[in-house]
């Protein structure tokens, strides 16, 4: 009697500390945003005191010291069923590792893997800790920090979980079916085709499934048992799937519903029994029920709390997946929403059975399209065994998974605006358990009505469908799925393999990139797509040559460019950069995977190339021969003696090409200071032309130094105001030289601020003068703002990539459209093929004045137009407006086909000049 009330008394005391290391649990969580780890630590403690103070009888020395040796003899006595179930085990494993790094490939990703990622590198490098979808985001993080940032270690602990779920899920079937029943089942979950790809992803759709496994497990076996232990552990489960994807948020409400149920059923046949005469002395079971419903309810808080304490700060994180997708789409959920969607209820519950059972899933990366989630004999035995079940759902825990099978399809199907298959990953065990009720019952007959016999032939059958399913799934898995180009395509994740390839050049080089959809996520710290990028330093693109030509970049580094390869093969895009930079076509790579290209094309730029270019370059004229060169202009000087290829005293002509950068719009004087005759052009207009001085001029003075008197006043000083956009402009300057100490020197100022020379790093040479001019506009909280570049083709652009770019110098934060400007070159005379594809606006194409094609695309989408016109050989007039509506991607794009030609192609920069021809 003592060692009873010592043994109460100190069970009371373990539930007194685990309640107050929940306390603790909560004052870390309140005190700052740092109090995760040791809230979780706290966490820990208290669920294993409660544990501990729950277990009944407490174990002693001598049980624990036998435990090996009866562990042993169960084992020797049940040897056929452990073999066989270590067997299938065995084959588990392998339908979720064969081909592991072809399936899914590790260069490529899936579903939303790269911000599983990314929530793991900001976990190991930052400290993060994730509230929403923690298991998913902490489990990888532990395989980064051992194994490094990679796809083998982002999907290994998600591997891990894939296999570890067929033993939870074994002792589940067993505790609720026959031996031969619940091998059954294990076998056709052991190769399911469906469970074994989600083991191979790291991604929430597929987390809970162990943890929904394992605690169907535990609360079964605790219903049987009514052991105290078992029900803590329902409660922390229940508790960590409520922070998963949606259809495992459903546990805490399930379990919940489920333990009231079973109370209140106890109590009825209790007082039924009492009212019959039955139950005589028979006491209602409350102690062990009571004990065991605290238990759960102390776990369940516990994990709980860091989402209770969210919920009453006004966050909304434990619905926020179903506001997201579903009934208030990112805002309050609106019962008018549901009200609309329920007359659609039946249709999409007939899809989702479709694309289940018969049809088309709708994802590549779950089925080849047309194919449904279960091959045929799963297919069968599922429906079936469903139907059983929701039939016979008063029998013990068959209401439990009905009703969890009905509110997953209900919440997954009806709820949300699109209809995604994905969302029905919880239901994998739920569909093996309901395929076991209807095959126990079978066998629970055939027992009664031939209590001696062991019908073989019923064996038989279940063995033949276990081996039919393993070889349907195999096939569908690892010859259609693995083999399928449309499945590979959708693992062409083009950041990761970007990634890689940048990874690879060494040197960390300074990175430019465009990707009309994910522009955001490469360049900014931390992302998600810091794991396999490392944090590169560089900045985003707000149209595929945006960044050239090259300014701003730290001396001595190399440059990344790389884009998507949606609107140009890399030969197409290695002719538009060598507008820029002849160079980089030697460099130009395309980013491969085994089965084919992603769309990205990079190519890289040394540090000497860009120097190379900076300045202005010239076509010499002299003694009857021709060369090209680049001048630094230093200084904005440039003088004869810095040209030794110039024979003395032979008179030479020069012309100069290349751009002008202009950081801000305004009024401009250009000035030049010069003894010899000069001609300068600002974006093909004339700024002026001065003959110079014809007699020994002196050296060119500093700016701001007098040119002091005598010889220094045949000096020629030319300025003119103009205004200028912000951005690159065209600059060509004409220089006759007839003496020996020829030299002109240019300098810019703007408005009324003092002159200064031109920088060199401000000045591009032009390999030559192709393209049109482009000019943006965007309007804001300052004055209308104008970007214009030379460009050498009509490019699409992403609007927050050109916002974020033209903050940089301007409050406009709205764009409102572009215009392109320029001379078409046409050498054959004939009907050429115009096609013009448009994004989120209008845009309009003249040719010589006329308008040639129209295109409108409503906002965030995309529209095309074409049309045949005859042109004759020579220069036509091109002008394309476009008008913003609104979406990510903007802009047009201009594509051709000339005669004899079998496909369009993007007007290269060699039939395009931003100005006429003289």
């Amino acid at each position: 009697m003592q060692h009873r009330l010592f043994a109460a008394i100190l069970r009371g005391l373990l539930f007194l500390l685990a309640l107050g290391a929940v306390g603790v649990e909560v004052w870390w969580l309140r005190r700052s945003a740092q109090g995760f780890d040791p809230a979780m630590g706290w966490l820990g403690i208290a669920l294993l005191l409660l544990t501990v103070g729950v277990w009944e009888p407490w174990p002693s020395p001598a049980g624990l010291r036998g435990w090996p040796a009866r562990a042993w003899r169960s084992l020797r006595a049940h040897w056929p069923e452990a073999v066989l179930v270590a067997f299938l085990f065995a084959v588990a494993a392998f339908m979720r590792i064969y081909r592991f790094g072809d399936l899914p490939p590790a260069n490529g990703l899936g579903f939303e893997e790269y911000q599983t990622g990314g929530v793991a590198y900001r976990a190991v490098r930052e400290g993060f800790r994730p509230y929403e979808f923690p298991l998913t985001g902490l489990l990888p993080a532990a395989t980064f920090a051992l194994l490094g940032e990679n796809t083998f270690a982002l999907r290994l602990p998600f591997l891990l979980l894939g296999m570890a779920t067929f033993v939870p899920f074994y002792l589940l079937a067993r505790d609720l079916f026959r031996r031969e029943v619940a091998l059954f089942v294990a076998a056709l979950f052991a190769v399911s085709r469906w469970h074994s790809l989600g083991s191979r992803f790291a991604d929430e759709l597929f987390t809970g499934i162990f943890f929904e496994t394992l605690l169907l497990c535990l609360l079964v076996r605790g219903t049987k048992t009514g052991k105290a232990p078992y029900f803590v552990g329902v409660g922390a489960l229940a508790g960590c799937l409520a922070y998963e994807y949606t259809a495992y948020r459903l546990a805490p409400f399930l379990v919940v519903a489920y333990l009231v149920w079973r109370l209140l059923a106890g109590g009825v046949r209790w007082a039924w029994r009492r009212g019959r005469g039955a139950g005589k002395g028979e006491t209602l079971p409350l102690g062990a029920a009571a004990l065991s419903a605290l238990a759960f309810l102390v776990a369940l808080g516990g994990v709980l709390a860091p989402l209770i304490l969210l919920t009453l700060r006004g966050e909304t994180l434990f619905v926020e997946a179903f506001l997201r997708h579903g009934l208030g789409g990112g805002g309050p959920v609106e019962a008018g929403r549901l009200a609309a969607l329920l007359p659609e209820a039946k249709e999409r519950l007939a899809r989702t059975l479709q694309g289940l059972l018969t049809g088309d899933v709708g994802a590549a990366a779950l089925s080849v399209p047309g194919k449904p989630l279960l091959d045929p004999v799963s297919a069968v035995l599922v429906l079936v065994g469903v139907l059983y079940t929701l039939i016979t759902f008063w029998r013990p825990f068959r209401g439990l998974v009905a009703g969890w099978i009905a509110l997953s399809l209900f919440t997954g199907a009806v709820l949300p605006q699109n209809l995604y298959m994905g969302r029905f990953s919880a239901l994998i065990p739920l569909f093996y358990l309901a395929v076991g009720f209807p095959l126990d019952d079978v066998a629970r007959f055939l027992q009664r009505a031939w209590p001696r016999a062991r019908p073989a032939w019923a064996a038989g059958v279940l063995v033949s469908l276990a081996l039919a399913e393993a070889a349907l799934s195999f096939h569908s898995l690892f010859v259609v799925h693995l083999g399928s180009p449309i499945v590979q395509q959708h693992y062409d994740n083009y950041l990761l393999a970007l990634c890689t390839h940048l990874r690879g050049l060494g040197d960390r080089p300074y990175v430019y990139v465009w990707a009309e959809q994910q522009p955001l996520d490469f360049l900014f710290r931390t992302n998600d797509y810091s794991w396999a990028c490392q944090d590169p330093e560089g900045a985003p693109l707000f149209s595929p040559l945006s960044g050239l030509p090259v300014r701003d970049v730290p001396p001595g580094r190399t440059v990344a460019v790389a884009v998507s390869q949606r609107f140009f093969t890399a030969e197409e895009f290695a002719a538009l950069a060598a507008a820029y930079y002849p160079e980089a076509a030697e460099t130009m790579a395309r980013v491969e995977r085994p089965g084919g290209n992603y769309r990205v094309v990079a190519f890289t730029l040394a540090p000497e190339v860009l120097a190379a270019r900076q300045g202005l370059a010239g076509r010499y004229t002299v003694a009857g021969r021709t060369f090209v060169r680049v001048d630094a202009f230093a200084d904005g000087r440039w003088s004869r003696a810095d040209v030794p290829d110039l024979p003395a005293g032979e008179p030479f002509q020069v012309r100069w090409a290349g751009l002008l950068y202009v950081p801000e719009a305004g009024t401009y004087r250009i000035h030049a200071e010069t003894a010899t005759p000069v001609a300068v052009q600002v974006d093909g207009e004339m700024a002026f032309a001065a003959q110079g001085a014809p007699s020994h001029p002196q050296a060119l003075p500093a700016a701001g130094e007098s040119k002091g008197t005598g010889e220094a006043q045949t000096l020629q000083a030319f300025s003119k105001a103009l205004p200028l956009d912000r951005g690159w402009h065209l600059l060509e300057v004409d220089l006759d030289g007839q003496g020996a100490d020829a030299a002109v020197r240019f300098l810019l100022g703007r408005d009324s601020a003092p002159l200064e020379p031109v920088r060199r790093e401000n000045l591009f040479a032009l390999p030559a003068v192709q393209g049109l001019v482009r000019r943006l506009r965007l309007e804001g909280g300052g004055q209308p703002l104008v970007l214009q570049r030379l460009e050498p083709t009509v490019l699409p652009l992403t609007v927050p990539m050109l916002l974020q770019e033209a903050a940089l110098g301007s409050a406009a934060d709205r764009f409102v459209g572009e215009e392109w400007s320029g001379w078409l070159q046409v050498a054959q005379e004939g009907e050429h093929l115009l096609r013009l594809h448009c994004w989120a606006g209008e845009a309009v194409l003249h040719l010589d004045g006329e308008e040639a094609l129209r295109c409108t695309a409503p906002r965030y989408d995309h529209r095309m137009a074409e049309k045949g016109i005859l042109l004759q050989p020579g220069e036509h007039a091109l002008a394309l407006t476009y008008t913003y509506a609104d979406g990510v991607l903007a802009g047009a794009q201009v594509l051709w086909r000339r005669p004899g030609q079998s496909d369009v192609e993007p007007l290269l920069p060699e039939v395009l000049t931003p100005f006429a021809e003289d």
